[in-house]
C-alpha cells in the first residue's frame, strides 16, 4: 500500500507543473479549485461512510493522517528532500498541523456523524469570506466596500441556517452545525498563515509532509489515551479499506491546496466552495438520499452572492504573470 502511496504522491506533484505554465489564467484556475474542490466534497462522503460504520473518530482520524504521512516522507526520502528544521520551519509546520489538520478534522469528522454532507459543505462557503476578513486584519488584501458586504451577507446566510427552527431536518443538528464552523474558521487562519509566515525553501510536498507527520504525532496521544487507536484490529477492522482511500485523498488535497495558495493566495485558495458546496449538495442528495428545506436553499443563494462579492475583483482580474517557482 505504502508503495502505491509514494506513486501517487509523485504523480500528484508532477500534476502541478502543466497547471502552473497554462497561459490561461481562467481554465488555469478552474482547475486548482477542482483540484481541491473534488478531494474534499468525496472526503466529506468518506466520513459518513466510516462514521456510519462505527469507525471511533480520533483512531480515524489518527490513522488516515499517520498513512498520509508515510505516504509524504517515503515520497521525499526517494526524492533525498529534506525537511528543514529551524524555528521558523517548526513554527510554520506547527501551526499548519494545528489550525490545517487537527482542528478542523476534529470538527469535520464529529460534524459529519451528525449533519448531512449537503449543509456540511455548506458550512464551508463561508470560508472565503473569514479568509478575506483574516486577509484585510494581515495587510494580505486592500479594503473593498463590496467584499466587505459580502462577508454580511454570508453571515445573514449561516445565520440563515442555525436560526428558524424549520431549517435543519432536526433540531438536534445544531450545536453539530457550530462545530463544523470550527472547520472554515481554522482553514482561514491556515491558509492566510500559510502564505504570510511561509519560509522560502519549504515547498508544497514538503510543508503538507511536515504537516501530516506533525498532525499525526500530536493525534497519536488522544487516540491513544482514549483506546480507540486499535480499531483497525477491532469489530470495525472490515472497514480497513477507507485509510489507504483517505490517505490517497490527503495527498490530494494538500498538494493542491498549498500550490493554489503559492499561487493565487489565500483568498482565491478558498473559492474552492464555488465547486465544492454544489459537489457537496448533489453527492449528498444521490448518495444519501438527503432533502433541504426552503431555508437551507435561501441560505445558498446567499453564501453564493457573499462567495462573489467577496470575490468579485478576482473575477473581474485580467491574466497576470506566475510567480517564479521557489
Amino acid at each position: 500500500m505504502c508503495r502505491y502511496l509514494v506513486e501517487f504522491t509523485s504523480l500528484a506533484g508532477a500534476w502541478c507543473g502543466p497547471i502552473m505554465n497554462l497561459s490561461n489564467a481562467i481554465t488555469r484556475r478552474i482547475l486548482l479549485l477542482t483540484m481541491i474542490a473534488v478531494p474534499t466534497t468525496l472526503f466529506f462522503c468518506m466520513l459518513q461512510v466510516a462514521t456510519t460504520a462505527g469507525v471511533p473518530f480520533l483512531g480515524l482520524i489518527f490513522w488516515q493522517c499517520l498513512a498520509g504521512a508515510v505516504a509524504f516522507g517515503l515520497t521525499l526520502i526517494a526524492r533525498r528532500t529534506p525537511i528543514p528544521l529551524r524555528a521558523a520551519h517548526m513554527r510554520y509546520y506547527g501551526a499548519a498541523a494545528v489550525f490545517g489538520l487537527v482542528i478542523p478534522y476534529l470538527g469535520m469528522t464529529y460534524a459529519a456523524a451528525n449533519i448531512p454532507v449537503g449543509i456540511l459543505g455548506m458550512v464551508f462557503t463561508i470560508e472565503p469570506a473569514l479568509t478575506y476578513l483574516i486577509a484585510l486584519i494581515l495587510i494580505i488584501e486592500r479594503y473593498q466596500g463590496l467584499r466587505f458586504a459580502g462577508l454580511l451577507i454570508g453571515i445573514a446566510g449561516l445565520l440563515l441556517i442555525l436560526l428558524p427552527q424549520s431549517s435543519l431536518p432536526s433540531p438536534d443538528m445544531l450545536p453539530w452545525v457550530l462545530v463544523a464552523l470550527s472547520v472554515p474558521v481554522s482553514w482561514a487562519l491556515w491558509s492566510n498563515w500559510m502564505h504570510f509566515d511561509k519560509p522560502p525553501e519549504v515547498d508544497s510536498a514538503v510543508g503538507a509532509g511536515a504537516m501530516m507527520i506533525l498532525g499525526s504525532i500530536m493525534l497519536a496521544a488522544p487516540a491513544t489515551l482514549t483506546g480507540e487507536i486499535g480499531w483497525l484490529f477491532g469489530d470495525q477492522a472490515h472497514v480497513w479499506w477507507v485509510i489507504p482511500v483517505f490517505s490517497v485523498l490527503n495527498v490530494w488535497l494538500w498538494l493542491a491546496c498549498l500550490e493554489t495558495i503559492r499561487l493565487e493566495g489565500p483568498v482565491f485558495y478558498s473559492t474552492w466552495t464555488f465547486i465544492g458546496t454544489p459537489l457537496s449538495i448533489a453527492f449528498g442528495m444521490m448518495f444519501f438520499a438527503e432533502r433541504h428545506s426552503l431555508w437551507i436553499w435561501s441560505a445558498l443563494i446567499l453564501l453564493f452572492a457573499s462567495l462573489y462579492l467577496v470575490n468579485r475583483t478576482m473575477i473581474q482580474a485580467q491574466t497576470r504573470p506566475l510567480p517564479d517557482e521557489v
